[in-house]
């Protein structure tokens, strides 16, 4: 599976693990989870500047349960004096979203975080509240829990230090099972702030204003689960989110988001494009020039603020939680289905809206005609986060101990694709050497110098930064164990 498939099932894993296993949770009421005591902290004193903290696009990595997606960034705005939030919206398997507030919760000021989204028809927020701080040499962290059952449910921890965040998050599945345990880790970098300032300047972002009240917490008369300040519903789609929020008895909605507006999107296939699988992209630049053909620069891609897959054959969707700005939209139909902008695939140009706040935006895609040359794999590979040196070359590298048997299912295959293929692939792979081909990449290895492509300094092998001493060494030693496949 590449990191493009897994990231397009990530909300499916997320929403999943908290969702899903809730909803058979009611016959286990019988599972003992201790509610644990919620010392809440008063912002007063301490723990306001986190909604300061986690302004700005964020672009980073995340592993959630075991997997690993070298690609995914946060949008956090402000949308009021005293409430920021940010989405990650899937397409036709749902969205993602994290809101940090200030609440008063019973009778102390404090920030909270409404957590949850839609996925397959089944709708679910969750409510945290901030129950620790801590500063010191590896910078300022925040502990947000249960707003019911405290830290024994569920809790999300978050540290920031200079432009970078790193998140953690850990479930009990609603308290179906005994201790929470880790299901997600982000480590971000903070990619741009402009956005952010901006709204923050119109909004007098942040005050200590009370965003919502909680003044008694959460009543167990109408919550899903009882260990859990979590709500949920499930319908037939996902279409009706204000008469799901509804029925889940949420005691906050996106009736009740100030600010924010939505994006209806209308695509009029042509008849070749019926039922093919549409990426749409909303972006803060254009992906496309005057004429059309799509940019061939990866980092281009970055600055999507939005970004979807429709694999129900929709000839609309409708982007809800939206920041208002100035956007670029493109939609690219994914001739081949393999998640990523391909040679072969058919887009639109980009289409420039303007959403003010509060308002039901509207944009129409006529014409999906334009061949794709470009061969775009967004990838921040495995070295993302690690401190860079100022002279590449000359970094220092402590010799790892490859002391396993390497193979390539387990050991190079994710090199290759976090590295590679973003040029050594199909259709027109570089140089025709297409390292998604197994046999290619043992042939490469064997009779092209593929190796002393990957050490040479001077020339390295990808060109922009030479592997890391521990991947060169892993497909050194593949070599010499003999190429094995598994």
């Amino acid at each position: 599976m590449t990191f493009v498939n897994k990231l397009f099932i990530l909300v499916g894993v997320l929403l999943i693990v908290l969702s899903i296993f809730s909803f058979r949770a009611k016959s286990n009421q019988d599972i003992y989870v201790p509610i644990s005591k919620i010392e809440v902290i008063d912002i007063e004193k301490d723990g306001f500047d986190l909604l300061n903290n986690i302004q700005g696009q964020w672009l980073g990595i995340n592993s959630v349960a075991g997997m690993e997606y070298n690609w995914f960034a946060w949008d956090y705005r402000p949308i009021s004096a005293s409430h920021i939030h940010g989405i990650y919206e899937s397409g036709s398997m749902g969205n993602l979203f994290t809101s940090f507030f200030v609440a008063n919760f019973k009778g102390t000021k404090t920030i909270m975080a409404r957590n949850g989204g839609v996925l397959n028809g089944i709708y679910r927020t969750s409510y945290f509240v901030l129950d620790k701080t801590k500063e010191d040499e590896h910078g300022k962290y925040y502990r947000l829990v249960d707003a019911v059952g405290g830290k024994n449910t569920m809790y999300m921890e978050l540290r920031f230090t200079k432009d970078s965040l790193y998140w953690n998050s850990y479930t009990s599945q609603l308290g179906t099972k005994s201790i929470p345990i880790r299901h997600m880790t982000y480590k971000g970098k903070k990619y741009s702030e402009t956005l952010a300032r901006t709204a923050a300047q119109k909004l007098n972002f942040p005050q200590q204003e009370i965003a919502y009240e909680f003044p008694t917490g959460f009543d167990n008369s109408y919550l899903y689960m009882k260990k859990s300040a979590s709500f949920l519903w499930q319908a037939s789609s996902n279409e009706n989110v204000f008469k799901m929020a509804k029925s889940a008895l949420d005691p906050i909605t996106i009736r009740d988001y100030p600010y924010l507006s939505s994006l209806k999107i209308n695509l009029n296939r042509q008849k070749k494009m019926k039922n093919k699988q549409i990426i749409l992209y909303v972006s803060t630049t254009p992906l496309t020039d005057k004429k059309g053909t799509l940019s061939t620069e990866v980092d281009n891609y970055n600055n999507n603020i939005l970004f979807s897959f429709l694999t129900n054959g929709e000839d609309s969707f409708k982007y809800t939680y939206v920041h208002p700005g100035k956007y670029y939209v493109t939609a690219i139909a994914d001739l081949d289905k393999n998640y990523i902008i391909s040679k072969g695939d058919i887009s639109s140009k980009s289409i420039a809206v303007t959403i003010m706040p509060e308002s039901n935006a509207e944009v129409n895609i006529n014409s999906i005609t334009y061949q794709s040359k470009a061969l775009i794999f967004q990838n921040l590979g495995d070295d993302f986060y690690e401190e860079k040196e100022k002279d590449k070359n000359n970094k220092n590298e402590d010799t790892p101990i490859i002391d396993w048997t390497i193979s390539y299912e387990s050991d190079v295959k994710r090199i290759i694709q976090n590295n590679c293929i973003t040029c050594h692939s199909k259709p027109s792979p570089s140089a025709r050497l297409d390292l998604t081909d197994l046999d290619e990449l043992k042939y490469a290895i064997k009779h092209k110098n593929l190796i002393k492509r990957m050490n040479d300094k001077n020339d390295p092998m990808p060109p922009k930064e030479m592997l890391s001493l521990k991947d060169r060494m892993i497909i050194f030693k593949w070599k010499k164990n003999g190429l094995l496949n598994n």
